[in-house]
């Protein structure tokens, strides 16, 4: 008999009284192969119609990749007993269903894990796959400094995501401990941390964390999975700024802070071509109401991508029969659009698309403060037919890093 005295050090003493026998051993390890090897047929099960329908499938999938011409790749990077690197693809499809699905979460042994090494790993993975990172393609990843696409190298100022884990996990933290301030002398026996507490203006916490609670809800909504919200990034990036508009009743503690992060949201977010393209999308935010200054821009930008989609796939078309286009900033607002019809003219069809009145256009089922862009575009594809490339692209690209996280930890 043995005591809890013993500890664990003596535990092999436990199994030992057993007296299995080195022939005993043997005889299960015996039994044990002849049973896997037998019974689990390991190596019939090729010739099963499970294994041949998991490989016809598998062979289905890499034809779909092989097809795509638009996509991007989610990836990171974690350790548990061993690194593991986790890739995941996301793409719109020809009748406007955004996928993403995990490619494979892979042992990476690498005897370095720099940016060079990392890089020809997902590249050695999208590689099984039929899958090229090109100028056209974007890598979407909390770990920055070590894998970007190449489109995001070209870029003037690379594809930026302020919303980022680190600074939602303060923002909890503070609520948490908000919540926890009333409960905290009873677990702090420290002289010093008692003394730290005391000197929290528990009115300031307040403040703070109210003022920090519509950067909660903006992370919320550019972290979604399962439905585009790029589109959103330009509205919320300017309510975000307006947030941040000093009032006569802020203590002067609010008043740093918020001049100190309309700073950053300025500097560190930046608004590209993309974002912009992905607003002129949407059905209610296209008349850039709440920053007017960009409307003209975007436009512009959107019917420069179409117009070069065009020069691409007709040799024979020449800019100068193009005719100027008038300005939208003046025209676009009172006329509505009767009847519309499909145009072989980027401007034209960017101008129909502008006039048209979509007012009454239901607002999606999973948030009601949003509407199924990828649905209202599958439905219009032949009326705005040059217009409706562009979902394909866009839709796509996450707008927050969270999405990685996320991503790898709900599978």
């Amino acid at each position: 008999m043995y005591s809890s005295l013993n500890g664990t050090n003596t535990l092999r003493s436990h199994v030992n009284p057993l007296n299995v026998s080195k022939k005993t051993k043997t005889n299960i390890i015996e039994a044990c192969t002849e049973f896997f090897t037998l019974n689990g047929r390991a190596f019939d099960v090729m010739r099963g119609v499970g294994f041949q329908n998991l490989v016809q499938i598998l062979a289905e999938l890499i034809n779909i990749c092989e097809k795509l011409t638009s996509y991007y790749i989610i990836v990171d990077q974690w350790t548990e007993t061993h690194t593991v690197t986790g890739v995941a693809l996301r793409y719109v499809t020809d009748d406007f269903q955004l996928f993403t699905f995990i490619l494979g979460c892979f042992p990476h042994n690498a005897a370095s894990h720099s940016a060079q090494h990392l890089r020809e790993f997902v590249n050695k993975v999208l590689a099984e796959y039929k899958l090229v990172l090109d100028t056209t393609k974007f890598a979407v990843t909390d770990n920055e400094a070590k894998i970007h696409s190449h489109k995001q190298q070209k870029l003037p100022r690379k594809l930026q995501n302020y919303s980022e884990t680190r600074f939602a996990g303060a923002i909890i933290m503070l609520d948490i401990f908000r919540e926890m301030y009333q409960n905290l002398p009873e677990v702090l026996i420290n002289s010093n941390a008692m003394e730290n507490y005391n000197a929290i203006e528990k009115d300031l916490l307040d403040d703070i964390c109210n003022f920090l609670e519509p950067f909660q809800d903006v992370i919320n909504d550019l972290s979604k999975d399962r439905q585009p919200c790029r589109h959103q990034v330009m509205s919320h990036r300017q309510c975000l700024i307006e947030h941040c508009y000093q009032k006569e009743t802020d203590s002067t503690v609010i008043m740093e802070l918020k001049s100190f992060v309309a700073r950053r949201i300025k500097n560190a977010w930046y608004i590209n071509d993309y974002h912009r393209r992905a607003t002129i999308l949407h059905l209610k935010l296209k008349d850039f109401e709440f920053c007017r200054d960009e409307k003209e821009r975007s436009i512009d930008i959107a019917s420069n991508v179409l117009q070069n989609n065009n020069a691409n796939r007709s040799q024979t078309s020449t800019i100068a029969t193009t005719p100027k286009r008038k300005s939208l900033l003046t025209q676009c607002f009172d006329s509505k659009l009767t009847n519309q019809h499909q145009s072989s003219n980027s401007y034209q069809e960017i101008e129909n698309y502008f006039n048209a009145d979509y007012s009454n256009i239901p607002h999606n089922d999973d948030d009601l403060d949003d509407i199924d862009i990828l649905s209202f575009w599958q439905e219009n594809r032949h009326t705005f037919p040059q217009l409706a490339k562009l979902p394909k692209i866009i839709c796509a690209i996450p707008a927050s890093n969270i999405i990685v996280e996320l991503l790898f930890f709900q599978q």
